[in-house]
């Protein structure tokens, strides 16, 4: 049945750093429990929801697990995490994906609780839903290629906050929307500082049942959302679970640190970074700050994923070709030194670097020299020992 349960009063225990694969029911199971940390889990390929908290489970904090492809029998009611009747949770930095329902359920009398800075994409149904729940805060989700909604307020779940969230290109393929709130939730609503946009014509937005096809319209109409932007979030690699964003992004340096529970580091851990050349358009105490779970980082960067990989990963540039910056995703199994070129096809070396990364997922950023003709370049690397090269173009 279930791989590790908790019930009937367990409290102030911790779940840490387990593997949960293949349970007849879910992966983890609290029932009527308190004060429980559930952080650092691989919860995968479970016949019901991956993580639920049912039966007045309370004060629970639910952190940087990864919960995916759970799913039962008929691929429709298996969620990543999944909350009833669980009041005053926290659900912060967790990656939810490929399952058969939706990603982040938060249901029935399941009230007051944070969800923060979790990523939910590609699955089956919504990203993130809000079903009979009043008072969920949402700050820096990602919702990105869900099959229904990415963010679905509904069944009067009244006085939800939603901010610095990035929902892109949800539905496409059943009419489905970024953003979609019911007439009976939208009372003690407060939305701003959000990225709400797909990549084809589809609406992006419905709200007390009108359709919107700009964020504009639906903000005019509505009085949420004034600084929301309806663009290209530019993900560096959504399909393969990268969602850091591109330079150039409109999610840089443009969110608000100024509500309640607004968390001063990112999804990795890392401290907020101010871009030199983007102006600061965020708002609150912090207003570099960005939106979505990643801080965009100016510097070769960063503090790993969840998983760490077995060997050395080195992507392929992106964009190929490249018309401005160019960046390489690295994964590393240890710390690491991390030595690097970018150099023409005559042999003349346009740039490079040399740091000591951390344990886990880094990126690369490469600007080409003004003045450089366009054409074929090889980025040369020299990881852990290891000589590694790629070849991309650039054009004008």
């Amino acid at each position: 049945e279930k791989g590790i349960e908790l019930e009937n009063g367990a409290a102030n225990c911790e779940i840490t750093n387990n593997y949960v694969n293949l349970c007849a029911s879910s992966g983890i199971s609290l029932y009527g429990c308190a004060d429980i940390v559930v952080a650092g889990n691989h919860v995968v390929r479970n016949a019901f929801h991956g993580i639920e908290l049912r039966g007045g489970s309370t004060g629970c904090k639910i952190l940087n697990n990864d919960s995916s492809w759970n799913m039962d029998r008929y691929g429709v009611i298996a969620t990543g995490i999944y909350l009833a009747g669980s009041p005053d949770n926290r659900i912060e930095n967790n990656r939810v994906f490929h399952n058969g329902d939706s990603g982040l359920e938060i249901q029935s009398g399941s009230d007051n609780c944070l969800s923060i800075q979790n990523v939910s994409f590609q699955n089956n149904d919504h990203g993130f839903v809000h079903l009979f729940a009043v008072g969920t805060v949402d700050i820096g989700n990602v919702a990105w290629m869900n099959g229904t909604d990415g963010i679905s307020i509904q069944g009067s779940s009244q006085n939800t906050s939603v901010f610095d969230c990035i929902s892109a290109d949800n539905g496409l393929a059943v009419n489905g929307f970024d953003f979609f709130a019911d007439t009976s939730s939208t009372a003690g609503m407060s939305s701003d500082y959000n990225i709400f946009w797909n990549s084809t014509t589809q609406k992006p937005i419905k709200f007390r049942g009108v359709q919107y096809a700009t964020v504009a319209g639906y903000s005019s109409a509505s009085g949420l959302d004034s600084h929301t932007i309806q663009a290209d979030p530019m993900f560096f690699d959504p399909a393969d679970g990268f969602f850091h964003v591109m330079p150039g992004s409109p999610a840089i340096d443009s969110g608000t640190s100024g509500v309640a529970n607004w968390p001063d580091t990112d999804a990795q851990g890392l401290p907020r970074e101010d871009d030199p050349d983007v102006a600061n358009t965020g708002a609150g105490s912090v207003p570099y700050a960005d939106r979505g779970a990643f801080e965009h980082r100016v510097s070769t960067v960063g503090v790993g994923d969840l998983e760490l990989p077995a060997s050395v990963f080195l992507s392929s540039a992106y964009p190929n070709p490249g018309r401005g910056p160019v960046v390489f995703a690295v994964q590393l199994p240890r710390p690491s030194r991390v030595e690097w070129g970018v150099f023409d096809v005559s042999g003349r070396k346009l740039g490079g670097g040399s740091s000591w990364q951390p344990p886990g997922r880094s990126m690369v950023t490469w600007t080409e020299p003004k003045g450089a003709p366009a054409g074929v370049r090889f980025a040369r690397f020299v990881i852990a020992g290891q000589r590694l090269q790629r070849r991309f173009v650039t054009v004008r």
